[in-house]
């Protein structure tokens, strides 16, 4: 097949794309997962993502390297040929493959092409799983007309899966950002500086974390009324109603095959708390998943997840939801 760059932009806008976006640890997985069964789908698994970024098989050919990276119009050159490239299901197989090191990454880079490759006779929609993009999420949304559904979890289930998994949070990358900064973070330059200059625990500062991502979130709401915005919690209280309204929304039919992922991705007969290492599955005993923090976490963290965040939480959770 002969590549150009107008082609590659066609085929890149061409298909319906949904962007699955919000917090680290809001349940993003869990929505992509389920509507990644919907026939002729293609998911793409955290493309913004620095870590993965640096792997041979990655699926967008950018090396990102900060967390939360803000693309818009100013900056878009650096970044869309990539974009449309994975959009376009373009995979540079041969360029990856003289990157390799080890024979895993051999395989791992030819299977990810083979995959690209099939997906062309296969896809005919995107989905973009990653919370990495919260924040150019407007810019995708305009350039190829993504469907945007913004994931919301309450800051202590955020905060208590974070401290359990021991994640990295990198608060001094954003302040690093001048586009962040400038479009979403402003007022709260002051804060987040004298916040850094702290030796924050990883409760702080996924805490912090949590209140930046949401802060920024705050306007999308008003901005960007054909937006989904869902919260967690209430899409375990009823995930069958509720993906039944998300594949509604995206103009992905609720097939039988999608049903029946929604019913699994529920078992009952799991303990509220999974070993670490099943920490990114989608199966859960969702009732349990959703209160656990109230057992992981102590009422001095609870208190002081609360007192960092309760200017921005109290747009989205009660006070009897703490």
């Amino acid at each position: 097949m002969h590549w150009n760059s107008k082609r590659i932009t066609n085929l890149a806008h061409e298909r319906p794309l949904t962007l699955i976006t919000g917090c680290p640890r809001s349940g993003t997985t869990w929505v992509g997962d389920i509507l990644a069964r919907a026939p002729g789908t293609m998911m793409f698994t955290e493309p913004f993502s620095p870590d993965l970024s640096q792997r041979p098989h990655r699926v967008c050919n950018v090396l990102w390297n900060e967390w939360f990276y803000c693309v818009e119009q100013e900056n878009a050159a650096e970044f869309q040929p990539a974009i449309e490239e994975m959009l376009a299901l373009r995979h540079r197989t041969w360029s990856h493959l003289k990157r390799c090191k080890t024979a895993k990454d051999a395989v791992d880079v030819l299977a990810r092409g083979a995959r690209f490759r099939l997906a062309r006779l296969t896809t005919s929609r995107s989905i973009i799983k990653d919370p990495l993009a919260l924040l150019s999420s407007p810019w995708l949304a305009h350039e190829f007309r993504a469907k945007v559904i913004v994931m919301i979890r309450h800051p202590a289930a955020v905060v208590s899966s974070f401290k359990r998994l021991n994640l990295c949070v990198d608060i001094p990358g954003l302040l690093r950002q001048r586009l962040v900064m400038q479009r979403y973070l402003e007022p709260m330059r002051a804060e987040l500086e004298q916040f850094v200059r702290l030796d924050p625990n990883i409760v702080d500062t996924s805490a912090m974390l949590w209140k930046a991502l949401y802060f920024a979130v705050q306007p999308f709401r008003e901005q960007h009324p054909d937006w989904m915005f869902i919260r967690h919690e209430d899409l375990s209280r009823d995930p069958l109603a509720g993906f039944e309204k998300i594949c509604r929304y995206a103009g992905i039919e609720f097939t039988p095959a999608i049903l029946q992922a929604v019913l699994d991705s529920d078992d009952v007969a799991l303990p509220q708390e999974l070993d670490t290492s099943l920490a990114f599955t989608t199966r859960r005993n969702i009732k349990l998943n959703v209160s656990s923090w109230k057992n992981r976490l102590t009422a001095d963290e609870i208190e002081r997840i609360r007192r960092r965040v309760q200017d921005v939480s109290r747009e989205f959770y009660t006070d009897e939801e703490w």
